[in-house]
Order: C-alpha cells, then structure tokens, then sequence
C-alpha cells in the first residue's frame, strides 16, 4: 500500500526581521561579555575598587538592556504569531 506525504511550509510575516534583530542583540551581548572579561582581567585582584565596580555596573546596565530587547522582540513576534494563527 503506497503511503503519501504532504509537506506544509508555513512563513510568517517579519520573521526574517525578527531573527535579524534577535542576531543583532545576541552580537551586542557577545561583545558585552567580550568587553567583562576585559574589564575582570585589567582589575584582577582590585575588583572591589570603586573604579571597578562602576565600570562592571556600567557594563551590566547595559547588558540587562540588551535581555530586556531581546524580550521585548520576543514578544512582539509572538504576538504577531498569534495573530496570523487567529486569521487561519
């Protein structure tokens, strides 16, 4: 008995955007990381100074914007998702 397959391939409005950006924030983080590390070796053993501390706040206020971008693409694409899924 022949058996037959479908295939369904389904593209949803501004994926294509939606992973570009999601590409964009996970480069920024990347580089957020790169730049920690930096900053953990150039005051290894004077971590606790002032000077320290502020600069490692600096660079985590800015990566807690980078997750809350991410998120907030996240969300936004799913909810257009939902929407086209709704229309169906």
């Amino acid at each position: 008995m022949a058996t037959r397959t479908a295939k369904l391939r389904i593209e949803l409005d501004g994926e294509k955007k939606y992973k570009e950006a999601i590409a964009e924030i996970n480069r920024e983080s990347k580089t957020l990381g790169a730049e920690m590390k930096k900053l953990a070796a150039e005051y290894k053993g004077n971590e606790s100074s002032v000077e320290a501390l502020t600069k490692k706040q600096t660079l985590l206020d800015r990566a807690l914007l980078e997750s809350k971008a991410k998120v907030e693409e996240t969300r936004k694409q799913l909810d257009s998702w939902r929407a086209a899924l709704e229309r169906v």
